[in-house]
């Protein structure tokens, strides 16, 4: 059962690839004229070390992003993670979204909506599945935020038995490992400074997270980004709240724009010439997870 379902979530990460990379080198909207801005597909592989919120392990990710012809100054988009941790299990976020520009009000802004199906693996052999929705307004002021809903069990639990050879007991070893996956998340953020090509970005705002072992906990984030061209990026980012106190976590991510194949166009340029249609899709997608130890009981063998 486990050989198949990695063979299917290998097929499944293969599968969208390979739209990727055929998608026909097309224009989308008019780019004739100078100072427009153009949306590519990319690859992005990262590395976080350190804890933020509910994450306690290091993991490595790879994020393909692939934009999609859809309306006037609009397009939708596949966004499609893959999580691998220090403990060799891993996590996926599948998304699915569009973004449109050109409101009657504030023409160089983008407004956009996504929905996320969210994946980890669990330490007793089974998973934990959610669903998350967002909504974004991008530009000079980016605003966004996030929800999350559970969609199967929240409480992983195993049994083990064995005879201790020096008391002569039969032990029976109960293992429980839970999932915290609703809440939601929200911030605010815009771009600082640039300077040639490198520039600074910078988002802060509040969250809320449950799960089943918790009755749930607000916090505060923030975070801070530092790109060079659209190669390169570096990302620390905080949080505080009442249960898991201050963690603080870095990310390296190395960025492969896929301008060959995918090329639209659309006449938002936003602060410091940054296209707000190219900006990351910023959520949580990695569940945290609580692994609760061995809860023995001692039975006389008769």
């Amino acid at each position: 059962m486990k050989a198949w379902t990695r063979k299917l979530r290998f097929s499944a990460i293969l599968s969208i690839f390979s739209v990727a990379i055929t998608l026909p080198g097309l224009t989308y909207g008019d780019c004739s004229g100078p100072g427009n801005n153009c949306v590519d597909g990319r690859l992005e592989i990262g590395y976080s070390n350190g804890d933020f919120i509910g994450l306690k392990d290091a993991y490595g990710e790879a994020d393909l992003f692939v934009p999609l012809p859809f309306l006037d100054k609009c397009f939708s988009f596949i966004d499609a993670r893959g999580y691998r941790f220090n403990d060799n299990l891993s996590g996926a976020s599948l998304g699915l979204g569009f973004r449109c520009c050109g409101l009657d009000i504030i023409d160089d802004s983008v407004w956009g909506a996504n929905i996320f199906w969210d994946y980890r693996q669990g330490t007793l052999g089974e998973y934990f599945t959610r669903v998350g929705i967002g909504l974004e307004w991008l530009g000079n002021w980016d605003f966004r935020i996030n929800g999350y809903i559970p969609t199967g069990t929240q409480i992983e639990h195993s049994r083990e038995r064995w005879v201790d050879s020096v008391s002569g007991f039969e032990v029976e070893c109960d293992r429980y490992e839970y999932s915290t996956s609703g809440g939601f998340d929200m911030e605010i953020g815009a771009p600082i400074g640039r300077v040639c090509n490198y520039w600074l970005y910078g988002a802060t705002g509040p969250y809320f997270f449950t799960g089943a072992e918790t009755t749930g906990y607000f916090g505060m984030q923030a975070r801070l980004e530092l790109h060079w061209k659209s190669f390169l990026s570096f990302q620390v980012r905080t949080s505080w709240d009442s249960k898991n106190q201050s963690q603080t976590q870095g990310t390296v991510f190395i960025i492969l724009p896929f301008e060959l194949f995918a090329n639209w166009c659309c006449l938002c340029t936003g602060n410091l010439g940054l296209n707000p249609y190219t900006k990351k899709v910023q959520r949580i997608g990695t569940i945290f997870m609580h692994r609760k130890g061995c809860n023995d009981n001692w039975y006389p063998i008769n």
